[in-house]
Protein backbone atom coordinates (compact mmCIF):
# COMPACT_ATOMS: atom_id res chain seq x y z
CA UNK A 1 0.00 0.00 0.00
CA UNK A 2 1.30 3.45 -0.32
CA UNK A 3 0.94 5.26 2.16
CA UNK A 4 0.64 4.57 6.18
CA UNK A 5 -2.75 6.47 6.25
CA UNK A 6 -6.36 5.55 5.07
CA UNK A 7 -6.65 8.74 3.54
CA UNK A 8 -9.76 10.13 2.77
CA UNK A 9 -9.72 12.15 -0.92
CA UNK A 10 -12.38 13.99 -2.77
CA UNK A 11 -10.58 15.49 -6.14
CA UNK A 12 -12.95 17.78 -7.89
CA UNK A 13 -12.58 19.17 -11.64
CA UNK A 14 -14.65 21.05 -13.82
CA UNK A 15 -15.40 17.38 -16.81
CA UNK A 16 -13.48 14.80 -17.64
CA UNK A 17 -12.47 15.36 -21.00
CA UNK A 18 -9.66 14.41 -22.69
CA UNK A 19 -6.23 16.22 -21.08
CA UNK A 20 -3.45 15.39 -18.90
CA UNK A 21 -5.30 16.75 -15.71
CA UNK A 22 -8.46 15.03 -16.75
CA UNK A 23 -5.90 11.83 -17.36
CA UNK A 24 -4.04 12.93 -14.16
CA UNK A 25 -6.90 12.76 -11.79
CA UNK A 26 -8.39 9.06 -13.11
CA UNK A 27 -5.24 7.97 -12.83
CA UNK A 28 -4.44 8.88 -8.68
CA UNK A 29 -8.24 8.11 -8.48
CA UNK A 30 -7.33 4.33 -9.58
CA UNK A 31 -4.14 4.02 -7.84
CA UNK A 32 -5.89 5.64 -4.65
CA UNK A 33 -8.32 3.05 -4.54
CA UNK A 34 -6.32 -0.15 -5.48
CA UNK A 35 -3.78 0.85 -2.20
CA UNK A 36 -6.56 0.74 0.04
CA UNK A 37 -7.92 4.89 0.18
CA UNK A 38 -11.12 6.38 0.36
CA UNK A 39 -11.13 8.31 -3.09
CA UNK A 40 -13.70 9.66 -4.93
CA UNK A 41 -13.61 12.27 -7.79
CA UNK A 42 -16.68 15.40 -8.34
CA UNK A 43 -17.17 16.31 -12.00
CA UNK A 44 -18.79 19.99 -12.10
CA UNK A 45 -20.06 20.06 -16.03
CA UNK A 46 -20.59 17.51 -18.39
CA UNK A 47 -20.97 13.90 -18.47
CA UNK A 48 -19.02 10.47 -19.02
CA UNK A 49 -19.07 6.68 -18.71
CA UNK A 50 -20.23 5.59 -14.92
CA UNK A 51 -16.52 5.02 -13.33
CA UNK A 52 -16.55 3.28 -9.40
CA UNK A 53 -16.45 6.58 -7.17
CA UNK A 54 -17.40 9.25 -9.74
CA UNK A 55 -20.10 11.54 -9.69
CA UNK A 56 -21.07 14.25 -12.31
CA UNK A 57 -22.78 17.21 -11.45
CA UNK A 58 -24.30 16.99 -14.62
CA UNK A 59 -24.41 21.01 -15.31
CA UNK A 60 -23.64 22.09 -18.81
CA UNK A 61 -20.66 24.27 -18.01
CA UNK A 62 -18.36 24.78 -15.14
CA UNK A 63 -19.02 28.53 -15.07
CA UNK A 64 -22.46 28.16 -14.71
CA UNK A 65 -23.52 30.62 -11.64
CA UNK A 66 -26.33 27.83 -10.40
CA UNK A 67 -23.46 25.16 -9.67
CA UNK A 68 -23.60 26.32 -5.54
CA UNK A 69 -26.60 25.52 -5.29
CA UNK A 70 -25.71 22.38 -7.05
CA UNK A 71 -22.39 21.64 -4.82
CA UNK A 72 -24.96 21.72 -1.76
CA UNK A 73 -27.39 19.19 -2.74
CA UNK A 74 -24.41 16.82 -3.42
CA UNK A 75 -25.19 12.72 -2.69
CA UNK A 76 -23.81 12.08 0.96
CA UNK A 77 -21.19 9.85 -0.57
CA UNK A 78 -19.82 13.16 -2.02
CA UNK A 79 -20.79 15.44 1.03
CA UNK A 80 -16.44 17.21 1.52
CA UNK A 81 -17.38 17.12 5.17
CA UNK A 82 -16.44 13.20 4.43
CA UNK A 83 -13.14 13.90 3.47
CA UNK A 84 -9.76 14.60 5.01
CA UNK A 85 -8.36 16.12 1.54
CA UNK A 86 -10.60 18.12 -1.05
CA UNK A 87 -8.09 18.23 -4.15
CA UNK A 88 -9.27 20.94 -6.47
CA UNK A 89 -7.84 20.70 -10.08
CA UNK A 90 -8.40 24.08 -13.05
CA UNK A 91 -10.16 27.28 -13.05
CA UNK A 92 -12.70 28.28 -11.92
CA UNK A 93 -13.01 24.28 -10.29
CA UNK A 94 -10.50 26.32 -8.08
CA UNK A 95 -12.58 29.51 -7.60
CA UNK A 96 -15.57 27.39 -6.84
CA UNK A 97 -14.12 25.06 -4.09
CA UNK A 98 -11.98 28.08 -2.04
CA UNK A 99 -15.39 29.02 -1.08
CA UNK A 100 -17.83 25.91 -0.85
CA UNK A 101 -15.38 23.13 0.20
CA UNK A 102 -14.16 25.97 2.86
CA UNK A 103 -17.34 26.51 4.04
CA UNK A 104 -19.11 23.43 3.99
CA UNK A 105 -16.04 21.19 5.37
CA UNK A 106 -13.83 23.38 7.33
CA UNK A 107 -11.62 20.77 8.43
CA UNK A 108 -10.63 19.58 5.44
CA UNK A 109 -7.15 20.53 4.23
CA UNK A 110 -7.25 21.87 1.02
CA UNK A 111 -4.71 21.36 -2.21
CA UNK A 112 -5.11 22.71 -5.90
CA UNK A 113 -2.65 21.87 -8.61
CA UNK A 114 -1.78 24.11 -10.99
CA UNK A 115 -1.05 22.29 -14.43
CA UNK A 116 0.34 25.11 -16.73
CA UNK A 117 3.21 27.67 -16.76
CA UNK A 118 0.20 30.43 -17.76
CA UNK A 119 -2.85 30.82 -18.48
CA UNK A 120 -5.35 34.37 -20.01
CA UNK A 121 -5.53 35.30 -16.16
CA UNK A 122 -2.20 36.27 -15.90
CA UNK A 123 -1.82 37.90 -18.73
CA UNK A 124 -4.76 40.81 -17.10
CA UNK A 125 -2.92 42.15 -14.18
CA UNK A 126 -6.07 43.54 -12.22
CA UNK A 127 -6.95 38.96 -12.72
CA UNK A 128 -4.90 39.06 -9.91
CA UNK A 129 -6.85 39.83 -7.18
CA UNK A 130 -9.10 37.41 -8.03
CA UNK A 131 -6.70 35.02 -8.07
CA UNK A 132 -4.93 35.88 -4.37
CA UNK A 133 -8.94 35.49 -3.01
CA UNK A 134 -8.85 32.08 -3.32
CA UNK A 135 -5.05 30.67 -3.77
CA UNK A 136 -4.68 31.96 -0.13
CA UNK A 137 -7.11 29.88 0.81
CA UNK A 138 -5.39 26.46 0.01
CA UNK A 139 -2.66 24.69 2.39
CA UNK A 140 -1.03 23.49 -1.03
CA UNK A 141 -0.40 24.25 -4.41
CA UNK A 142 0.97 21.73 -6.22
CA UNK A 143 2.26 22.20 -9.57
CA UNK A 144 3.71 19.96 -12.39
CA UNK A 145 7.03 20.82 -13.12
CA UNK A 146 9.51 23.04 -11.82
CA UNK A 147 9.03 25.65 -14.82
CA UNK A 148 5.07 25.67 -14.10
CA UNK A 149 6.17 26.35 -9.95
CA UNK A 150 8.84 29.16 -11.13
CA UNK A 151 5.70 31.20 -13.12
CA UNK A 152 3.10 30.57 -10.68
CA UNK A 153 5.47 32.07 -8.05
CA UNK A 154 6.31 34.74 -10.13
CA UNK A 155 2.42 35.61 -10.67
CA UNK A 156 0.85 34.81 -6.85
CA UNK A 157 4.72 35.56 -4.63
CA UNK A 158 2.09 35.91 -1.70
CA UNK A 159 1.68 32.11 -1.26
CA UNK A 160 4.85 31.04 -2.70
CA UNK A 161 5.69 29.13 0.50
CA UNK A 162 2.69 27.20 -0.32
CA UNK A 163 3.96 25.65 -3.71
CA UNK A 164 5.14 22.26 -4.40
CA UNK A 165 6.42 20.56 -6.91
CA UNK A 166 4.95 17.00 -7.85
CA UNK A 167 5.58 16.02 -11.70
CA UNK A 168 2.99 14.69 -13.39
CA UNK A 169 2.85 10.58 -14.41
CA UNK A 170 2.24 8.08 -16.78
CA UNK A 171 1.16 4.16 -16.36
CA UNK A 172 4.25 2.53 -18.38
CA UNK A 173 2.52 -0.55 -19.00
CA UNK A 174 0.00 1.30 -21.39
CA UNK A 175 2.88 2.21 -23.24
CA UNK A 176 4.70 -1.00 -24.63
CA UNK A 177 8.13 -0.02 -26.39
CA UNK A 178 8.19 -0.60 -29.83
CA UNK A 179 11.01 -3.03 -31.10
CA UNK A 180 12.66 -2.99 -34.41
CA UNK A 181 10.33 -4.92 -36.32
CA UNK A 182 7.25 -2.31 -36.03
CA UNK A 183 7.65 0.50 -38.87
CA UNK A 184 4.92 2.27 -40.01
CA UNK A 185 4.69 2.36 -44.03
CA UNK A 186 6.56 5.87 -45.63
CA UNK A 187 7.50 8.66 -42.41
CA UNK A 188 4.87 9.36 -40.01
CA UNK A 189 5.00 12.41 -37.98
CA UNK A 190 2.19 12.35 -35.10
CA UNK A 191 1.44 15.46 -32.62
CA UNK A 192 -1.49 14.71 -29.77
CA UNK A 193 -3.25 17.56 -27.65
CA UNK A 194 -6.23 19.30 -28.49
CA UNK A 195 -6.69 21.86 -31.62
CA UNK A 196 -6.03 24.81 -29.31
CA UNK A 197 -3.82 28.03 -29.29
CA UNK A 198 -1.13 27.04 -26.91
CA UNK A 199 -0.32 23.58 -29.32
CA UNK A 200 0.72 25.75 -31.88
CA UNK A 201 -0.30 23.79 -34.87
CA UNK A 202 -0.59 26.46 -37.41
CA UNK A 203 3.40 27.10 -37.11
CA UNK A 204 3.60 23.20 -37.23
CA UNK A 205 1.63 23.25 -40.42
CA UNK A 206 4.35 25.39 -41.76
CA UNK A 207 7.29 23.49 -40.81
CA UNK A 208 6.15 20.23 -41.82
CA UNK A 209 5.51 21.98 -45.24
CA UNK A 210 8.62 23.35 -45.62
CA UNK A 211 9.67 19.71 -44.14
CA UNK A 212 8.13 18.34 -46.87
CA UNK A 213 9.45 20.48 -49.80
CA UNK A 214 13.15 20.11 -48.51
CA UNK A 215 12.89 16.30 -48.48
CA UNK A 216 10.62 16.01 -51.74
CA UNK A 217 9.05 12.84 -49.55
CA UNK A 218 5.70 11.66 -51.16
CA UNK A 219 5.75 9.49 -48.52
CA UNK A 220 6.15 12.04 -45.57
CA UNK A 221 2.66 12.31 -43.61
CA UNK A 222 1.42 14.23 -40.60
CA UNK A 223 -0.83 12.79 -38.09
CA UNK A 224 -2.46 15.20 -36.01
CA UNK A 225 -5.02 13.55 -32.25
CA UNK A 226 -7.15 15.41 -30.86
CA UNK A 227 -9.99 18.03 -31.33
CA UNK A 228 -10.51 21.51 -30.59
CA UNK A 229 -12.23 25.22 -32.16
CA UNK A 230 -9.36 25.85 -34.58
CA UNK A 231 -9.91 22.28 -36.60
CA UNK A 232 -11.41 24.26 -39.33
CA UNK A 233 -9.00 26.59 -39.42
CA UNK A 234 -6.05 24.23 -39.27
CA UNK A 235 -7.73 22.00 -42.00
CA UNK A 236 -7.82 25.40 -44.53
CA UNK A 237 -4.00 26.47 -43.36
CA UNK A 238 -2.67 22.85 -44.53
CA UNK A 239 -4.54 22.97 -47.85
CA UNK A 240 -3.30 26.73 -48.50
CA UNK A 241 0.15 25.30 -47.59
CA UNK A 242 -0.36 22.43 -50.46
CA UNK A 243 -0.24 19.61 -47.67
CA UNK A 244 -4.01 18.59 -47.12
CA UNK A 245 -3.34 15.41 -48.83
CA UNK A 246 -0.36 14.75 -46.44
CA UNK A 247 -2.13 16.03 -42.90
CA UNK A 248 -4.31 13.87 -41.29
CA UNK A 249 -6.86 15.18 -38.61
CA UNK A 250 -7.66 12.23 -36.47
CA UNK A 251 -9.70 14.04 -33.86
CA UNK A 252 -10.68 12.25 -30.49
CA UNK A 253 -8.44 8.52 -30.38
CA UNK A 254 -9.02 6.46 -27.49
CA UNK A 255 -5.79 4.60 -28.53
CA UNK A 256 -3.36 7.17 -28.31
CA UNK A 257 -0.11 4.17 -27.30
CA UNK A 258 -1.01 2.30 -30.85
CA UNK A 259 -1.00 5.67 -32.77
CA UNK A 260 2.91 6.42 -30.78
CA UNK A 261 4.16 3.07 -31.73
CA UNK A 262 2.88 3.85 -35.39
CA UNK A 263 4.87 7.25 -35.04
CA UNK A 264 8.67 7.46 -36.75
CA UNK A 265 8.93 10.69 -34.71
CA UNK A 266 6.46 12.34 -32.05
CA UNK A 267 6.31 16.29 -32.63
CA UNK A 268 5.62 18.91 -29.85
CA UNK A 269 5.43 21.75 -31.24
CA UNK A 270 3.45 24.10 -28.19
CA UNK A 271 4.11 27.33 -26.79
CA UNK A 272 3.54 26.37 -23.11
CA UNK A 273 3.00 23.29 -21.47
CA UNK A 274 2.97 22.85 -17.75
CA UNK A 275 4.44 19.25 -18.18
CA UNK A 276 4.87 17.60 -21.53
CA UNK A 277 3.07 14.50 -20.31
CA UNK A 278 2.00 13.62 -24.13
CA UNK A 279 6.43 13.62 -24.77
CA UNK A 280 6.67 11.23 -21.87
CA UNK A 281 4.15 8.23 -23.57
CA UNK A 282 6.02 8.98 -26.82
CA UNK A 283 9.50 8.15 -25.21
CA UNK A 284 7.77 5.41 -23.24
CA UNK A 285 6.55 4.08 -26.54
CA UNK A 286 10.01 4.51 -28.48
CA UNK A 287 9.43 7.17 -30.49
CA UNK A 288 11.82 9.66 -31.37
CA UNK A 289 10.77 13.17 -29.87
CA UNK A 290 10.78 16.55 -31.17
CA UNK A 291 9.95 19.11 -29.14
CA UNK A 292 9.09 22.61 -28.06
CA UNK A 293 11.99 23.97 -26.14
CA UNK A 294 9.29 25.58 -24.02
CA UNK A 295 9.95 25.63 -20.09
CA UNK A 296 7.68 22.81 -19.05
CA UNK A 297 8.55 20.48 -22.21
CA UNK A 298 12.36 20.99 -21.80
CA UNK A 299 12.18 19.92 -18.22
CA UNK A 300 10.84 16.44 -19.20
CA UNK A 301 13.13 15.58 -22.13
CA UNK A 302 16.26 17.20 -20.60
CA UNK A 303 18.33 19.66 -22.69
CA UNK A 304 21.56 17.60 -23.28
CA UNK A 305 19.58 16.06 -26.68
CA UNK A 306 20.02 12.80 -25.67
CA UNK A 307 16.09 12.09 -24.99
CA UNK A 308 14.71 14.34 -27.75
CA UNK A 309 15.94 17.49 -29.90
CA UNK A 310 14.63 20.92 -28.85
CA UNK A 311 13.39 23.41 -31.02
CA UNK A 312 12.10 27.13 -31.20
CA UNK A 313 8.06 27.06 -31.20
CA UNK A 314 8.73 30.43 -32.87
CA UNK A 315 10.55 29.15 -36.11
CA UNK A 316 9.06 27.30 -38.09
CA UNK A 317 12.24 26.51 -40.07
CA UNK A 318 13.55 25.40 -36.87
CA UNK A 319 11.10 23.03 -36.10
CA UNK A 320 11.59 21.63 -39.69
CA UNK A 321 15.28 21.12 -39.33
CA UNK A 322 14.47 19.07 -35.59
CA UNK A 323 12.30 17.03 -37.87
CA UNK A 324 14.50 16.40 -40.49
CA UNK A 325 17.80 15.78 -38.17
CA UNK A 326 15.65 12.88 -36.84
CA UNK A 327 13.86 11.15 -40.18
CA UNK A 328 17.57 11.62 -41.86
CA UNK A 329 19.45 9.90 -39.34
CA UNK A 330 18.68 6.10 -38.16
CA UNK A 331 21.72 6.08 -35.80
CA UNK A 332 20.45 9.34 -33.96
CA UNK A 333 16.39 7.96 -34.14
CA UNK A 334 17.47 4.97 -32.71
CA UNK A 335 19.19 6.26 -29.77
CA UNK A 336 16.87 9.19 -28.82
CA UNK A 337 14.32 6.33 -28.56
CA UNK A 338 16.18 4.17 -26.59
CA UNK A 339 17.15 7.07 -23.96
CA UNK A 340 13.54 8.53 -24.21
CA UNK A 341 12.34 4.93 -23.03
CA UNK A 342 14.97 5.26 -20.11
CA UNK A 343 13.95 8.45 -19.11
CA UNK A 344 10.14 7.71 -19.25
CA UNK A 345 10.68 5.88 -16.12
CA UNK A 346 11.45 8.40 -13.94
CA UNK A 347 7.85 9.99 -14.95
CA UNK A 348 5.22 6.78 -13.65
CA UNK A 349 2.03 7.71 -12.03
CA UNK A 350 3.06 4.92 -9.54
CA UNK A 351 6.06 7.99 -8.22
CA UNK A 352 3.32 10.59 -8.87
CA UNK A 353 0.43 9.20 -6.41
CA UNK A 354 2.56 8.35 -3.94
CA UNK A 355 4.34 12.20 -3.91
CA UNK A 356 0.60 13.07 -3.62
CA UNK A 357 -0.39 10.77 -0.65
CA UNK A 358 3.31 12.26 1.23
CA UNK A 359 2.01 15.81 0.77
CA UNK A 360 -1.59 14.60 2.28
CA UNK A 361 -0.07 12.73 5.01
CA UNK A 362 2.38 15.70 5.78
CA UNK A 363 -1.19 18.22 5.95
CA UNK A 364 -2.82 16.01 8.32
CA UNK A 365 0.04 15.38 10.05
CA UNK A 366 0.35 19.25 10.76
CA UNK A 367 -3.11 19.77 11.26
CA UNK A 368 -3.10 16.64 13.98
CA UNK A 369 0.04 18.37 15.96
CA UNK A 370 -0.95 22.28 15.55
Amino acid sequence: MIGAWDVRILQIINSLDTGGAENLVLQLHSRYLNDGHHSRVLVLAGTGAAREGVHYIRRGSPYNVLLPRQLERLPKEYDPAQFQILHAHLFPCQFWMSRWGRRLSPESAMVTTEHSTSNRRRKRPFMKHLDRSFYRRYSAIVCVSEGAAAAFRLWMPEVADRVEMIHNGIDLGMFPFRDGSEKSRGTTVLSVGRLTEAKNYFRALESFSILSRQMGDTNLRYLIAGEGGLADGLRKTARDLGIGDSVEFLGNVEDVSALMREADVFFMPSTREGFGLAAVEAMASGAPVVASSSPGIAEVIGDDGSCGILVDPASPDDMARGLAQVISGNELAEELSISGRKRSESFSIDHTAENYLKLYEGLLRSRVQG
